[in-house]
């Protein structure tokens, strides 16, 4: 769903994120997995971190995905 175009991939993205831990995960792993030049789908991904709860076990991978990708 997140490829395709017919839906909003930032509201997809958040989606995941609100089912907790588990979808933190799975988004994190589409997010190091997509290509670097999906420039709108990596942008509605990093967009949809911004509501990961700071208490999540994930905070950290989190963090590291965002510093590895301020490149």
């Amino acid at each position: 769903m997140l490829k395709g175009s017919e839906f909003n991939k930032k509201t997809i993205a958040e989606a995941l994120i609100k089912v907790g831990e588990d979808g933190e995960k799975v988004l994190l792993k589409i997010l190091n997995d997509v290509k670097e030049s999906d420039f709108k789908l990596k942008s509605c991904l990093l967009k949809a971190l911004e509501v990961v709860d700071i208490k999540s076990q994930n905070i950290d991978f989190v963090v590291e995905t965002l510093y590895k990708l301020a490149k």
